[in-house]
């Protein structure tokens, strides 16, 4: 006997429900069931009018009362459809987007952020049920899903998750791929609704060999990993594999790609992540694949629409498609493969290819394209906040190509800034640029130059890098380019006359003082040269002392050691030359220094340590021989300079025209005295007339040269350690490098400002990876993050490092041996080295929004007489589950709402209005304080604030408005508040803790009369948290 229609669906649903709809009965017109709830694509289910199958039903969710969702069916399911015959529309699918977000919070704030949510047929006055192992979805869960993270984490924190959990889990991180596995053969109608599609993966899919996503495949995995079947190889993927870097299947490699894309996203998973941009085509999925080249060369694939690398694994190699220069599937085939090209060159390379040592491309490939594969070109991706532009002329070993180079990694790593790198011809460190940041070179593109350059300036403009800065006169050219476009840019200057005349570019550097906010000098002897040769022009002319970027350092033993390298006796005097040999460098005149050495001071040793001009080299030895001088050497470059200074007595600069002298500064820095010619370069402005730095002697006097070596080795054979340690300090205050690359910046983005990131750190590895996340994810440029450990008991030192570098981030890191007491110590002790216009002192058990910075500087910079600006803060607990969305409630509890909105108080207004009852600005890491202001503080108050040891933060706050200065409040939530009983406010004995309210009540209540409502207020505040502690009433202290 034929089934009805309505038996059908009952028989079907009974396998899947615990229970029918309440509603549903054979021979009723209705029928539905809510098959899921997920990160991806919100509530999914269908709904049936069996009476009119055509019919689009309207489908709402219900919470708490409220309809905070709506939508309607409409969509196939094929599933049903082989149920009941037709091919009806019956699904749908109400995405986050579709929700009422602030109806969703305004449930979760009421108290209500457990209540369930209800999904319902509106025609019907029926409810939808769900399948068995759907767990209940409430308020909270809602808000969870909308913020973008995956709910039911308490599930997941089990040691040994079940399957359910496995499969939420899999379905909220994006790694099940409903469609990929409803079209694998075998798969769909009924089965599917023997519970949900992910239950069916796990129970029946998985074992048969389906992949749950197009880029997972259980029994690759499981043969590689598992050593069996596939059975279980998602969960082992979830559970372990993805963490420890195991590849889904052989062309995707997760540990690249985290590399690449997810540096400052630890928590993010990498096979989601490409699962979710796949079709974007933006995102490479391993390092022998550029979807930027593919795309590029094939528009068509663009065109369609297509995931370009599932193109090109499937469909693309065998048509002879390049998916990159790093990867030539001919090759492969054909030294490795026997020819077979039946089979994926790709694919079996990245399976074993990799592990036997095979080459993914010919040596004469790899010879072509081995300046571009070093680099490693990306997508331009849109600048996460201030992107700079780095110009140069070309990528050789030289100073000024090493700058820029360090400037980059200045701005990347220190500053935390979006870079890009464009040059105009290649060169050895072009890896090095590479390496570091996308790097686009002029000279190697396949068009004309000028054109390419202009079309990949104006992407990486339209991408959000605004600003840039171009390195040397012999770059200038681009200035015009870049001012066509908008950009706000600077021109770094270092060349003398007689170098810009050789190179024919009077007329470019001519141009370029007329172009962008600033030309920026190294030192005044360029700027005086430059002006008397060409004429002055100071409209946009700036003199900044360039800094010293590769300060030298030191092994032990080094003095020593290159002693018995040399062959020297251990008291030998080394006078030492670190520089390209050249006549512009003098290293003609080295010899005749020796000479004159010889004899006026026989235990003195010359070393020259550079490369020298191939055509100057023999000429050079030849000297050397004929003049029979054994107290000279010439050493080829040395990456290692730190030892020859180690080791060095004196430092000599033999050089006739050197605009920037780093191997002076150098010198400076590890403590070496110098000798140097007048009237030839930068070093004459750094020594002066300060003999403690060094000596000068007339240009290319080696008679008067020699003089000043002897007198200067004299001077430290009686004693120089005061005016060593002098000569350090002094380059450390005049040449910082950091303060250089703010003050460009400076130049480039008026409204940039110096901040300084103080991270104070007491046993709290648990939440440092967070913490420092969000540091390093700011949008507003760092100039300094320096982390203060407290002598902690746990791995926090260790953790803090293994983030810093995962980021690519460099911080300073300062350690305790013994316990300060003191959070406020720590804050004083961060604030005596910090060097930052502003700065934030961002508690290490909280996070931040990543324009958290931005949106305090600017507030900051625009009133100036402001202490500090805080911002709202939502609170999470110690797991970082939400606790609450704003402190909004507890701002104005007593009825003032002056805290709704964002504003500017005079501190008297603040004080009064908001802080002397109580402390509202609940978390330091919300704050970002004047630098000035906040020592200013500290020199008043003196010891007081560490006395205090849950309370001084309030006290420094009650301070700063009794300074008079201004205090700023910004009402957007930017601010992440971790509330546990591990902080001090909680371990703080609470008898202890209200005499520490009293006592800063007592000074925040100065002036007022003893009948004062503020004085009522202060004493009701301390009553009502006396009796939330339930302490005796005796113990407290008297009223204020």
């Amino acid at each position: 006997m034929k089934m009805s229609l309505a038996s059908k669906l009952e028989s079907s649903m009974t396998k899947s429900f615990p229970r029918l709809p309440p509603w549903f009965e054979p021979g009723v017109r209705q029928a539905g069931a809510l098959d899921d709830v997920n990160l991806r694509a919100g509530v999914v289910g269908w709904a049936l009018d069996l009476g009119d199958l055509g019919r689009r039903l309207e489908i709402s969710v219900v919470c708490a009362g409220r309809t905070i969702a709506r939508g309607r069916t409409g969509l196939a399911r094929p599933d049903i459809a082989r149920l009941i015959g037709p091919d009806v529309q019956c699904g749908f699918t109400i995405g986050w987007a579709d929700f009422d977000g602030k109806a969703v919070r305004a449930i979760v704030e009421s108290g209500a952020a457990t209540a369930e949510i209800d999904v319902r047929v509106d025609a019907m006055e029926a409810s939808l049920c769900g399948p068995c192992d759907l767990p209940a979805v409430t308020a909270r869960d809602c808000w969870t899903f909308l913020r973008g993270a995956p709910a039911f984490h308490d599930a997941w924190s089990e040691a040994a998750p079940s399957s359910d959990d496995i499969a939420l889990r899999a379905e909220a991180l994006g790694l099940f791929d409903m469609g990929c596995y409803v079209r694998r053969e075998g798969v769909g109608g009924s089965q599917a609704l023997d519970g949900t599609l992910i239950a069916h993966y796990f129970a029946e899919g998985e074992r048969a060999g389906a992949k749950p996503n197009p880029y997972f495949d259980p029994s690759w995995y499981a043969r590689k990993y598992l050593n069996g079947t596939g059975e279980g190889a998602l969960r082992h993927y979830i559970e372990i594999g993805e963490a420890r870097g195991d590849k889904p299947c052989p062309a995707f490699d997760p540990q690249w790609y985290r590399e690449t894309y997810l540096s400052n996203a630890a928590d993010v998973s990498p096979l989601a992540h490409y699962l979710a941009h796949r079709h974007a085509n933006r995102h490479s999925p391993n390092a022998y694949f550029d979807i930027e080249t593919y795309i590029d060369a094939y528009p068509d694939v663009a065109s369609a629409g297509m995931d370009g690398f599932s193109h090109w694994l499937n469909h693309g190699i065998f048509e002879g498609r390049s998916g990159s220069p790093n990867f030539s599937a001919e090759h492969v085939w054909e030294r490795y493969l026997g020819g077979k090209k039946e089979l994926n060159a790709f694919e079996v390379f990245m399976d074993i290819g990799l592990e036997f040592g095979w080459t993914p491309v010919s040596p004469s490939d790899a010879s072509a394209h081995r300046a571009k594969s070093a680099m490693s070109r990306r997508s331009i991706r849109a600048a996460r906040g201030r992107g700079v532009v780095l110009i140069g002329h070309d990528a050789l070993p030289a100073a000024s190509q090493r700058l820029l180079l360090a400037l980059g990694g200045l701005l990347k790593k220190r500053f935390g800034m979006e870079i890009a790198f464009v040059l105009l011809e290649g060169g050895a460190l072009a890896e090095a640029y590479g390496e570091l940041a996308e790097t686009f070179i002029v000279g190697e593109t396949r068009g004309d130059a000028w054109t390419d350059l202009r079309v990949h300036l104006g992407e990486l403009f339209r991408c959000g890098y605004k600003h840039a800065i171009s390195n040397s006169a012999l770059s200038g050219g681009v200035t015009g380019v870049l001012k066509d476009l908008g950009f706000d840019f600077c021109s770094l200057v270092h060349e003398l006359p007689k170098l810009i005349r050789a190179r024919d570019l009077a007329q470019t550097f001519v141009a370029l003082r007329q172009r962008g906010r600033a030309v920026v000098y190294p030192n005044a002897f360029v700027k005086n040269a430059l002006d008397a040769a060409f004429g002055v022009d100071d409209d946009r002319a700036v003199v900044i002392p360039q800094g010293l970027h590769d300060a030298p350092v030191v092994p032990e033993g080094a003095r020593a050691q290159l002693r018995r390298e040399l062959g020297l006796p251990p008291d030998a005097e080394i006078v030492l030359n670190v520089d390209f040999g050249s006549l512009l460098t003098g290293v003609d005149l080295f010899p005749l220094l020796a000479e004159r050495l010889r004899t006026m001071r026989p235990g003195a040793h010359l070393v020259w340590l550079g490369d020298v001009h191939p055509v100057i080299a023999p000429w050079l030895k030849h000297d050397i021989r004929q003049r029979g001088l054994t107290n000279i050497t010439i050493l080829p470059f040395d990456r290692d300079v730190g030892r020859y200074f180690g080791a060095a007595d004196l430092f000599v600069s033999t050089s006739r025209e050197d605009p920037v002298p780093s191997g002076l500064l150098q010198a400076l820095r590890t403590g070496l005295a110098v000798v140097a010619f007048a009237e030839a370069g930068g070093h004459a402005e750094m020594i002066g007339g300060d003999e403690r730095l060094g000596a000068l002697a007339p240009c290319a006097d080696v008679k008067a040269g020699a003089a000043r070596i002897v007198d200067s080795l004299k001077r430290r054979a009686s004693g120089d350690e005061a005016n060593a340690a002098y000569r350090a300090r002094a380059v450390v205050e005049r040449c910082d490098f950091a303060l250089y690359g703010a003050k460009l910046l400076s130049l480039i983005d008026p409204e940039y400002r110096t901040v300084s990131v103080i991270v104070p750190n007491y046993n709290y590895a648990e939440h440092l990876r967070d913490r420092l996340t969000s540091v390093f994810a700011q949008t507003f440029p760092v100039l300094e993050t320096l982390f203060l450990d407290d002598a902690s008991a746990d791995d926090s030192l260790a953790v803090a490092r293994e983030v810093a570098a995962q980021a690519g981030r460099d911080m300073e890191i300062r350690a305790r041996t013994e316990n300060s007491g003191s959070p406020f110590r720590q804050w004083k002790a961060g604030l005596d080295e910090i060097r930052g216009e502003f700065v934030w002192i961002a508690e290490a058990d909280d996070m931040s929004e990543p324009r958290f910075l931005d949106e305090a500087i600017s507030r900051l910079a625009a009133a100036p007489n402001a202490a500090f600006c805080f911002t709202d803060s939502k609170a999470i607990d110690a797991q970082g589950a939400p606790v609450f969305n704003s402190y909004k409630s507890y701002y104005g509890e007593y009825g003032d709402r002056g805290l709704e909105t964002s504003g500017a108080f005079s501190g008297a207004d603040f004080l009064r209005r908001f802080l002397a009852v109580r402390n509202v600005v609940v978390n330091v890491s919300s704050v970002v304080w004047r630098t000035q202001a906040l020592r200013d503080i500290f020199q008043k108050l003196g010891e007081e604030p560490f006395s205090l040891r849950c309370a001084g933060d309030w006290r420094i706050y009650v301070e700063a408005c009794r300074s008079g200065k201004e205090i700023l409040y910004i009402a957007d939530t930017l601010n992440i508040h971790r509330r546990h009983d591990r902080s001090v406010t909680h371990s703080l004995d609470r008898i202890e803790h209200i005499k520490e309210i009293e006592a800063v009540q007592t000074v925040a209540l100065e002036g007022e009369g003893p009948q004062s409502d503020l004085r009522t207020r202060a004493a009701a505040w301390r009553a009502r948290t006396a009796r939330e502690w339930r302490l005796d009433p005796d113990n407290l202290p008297a009223a204020v």
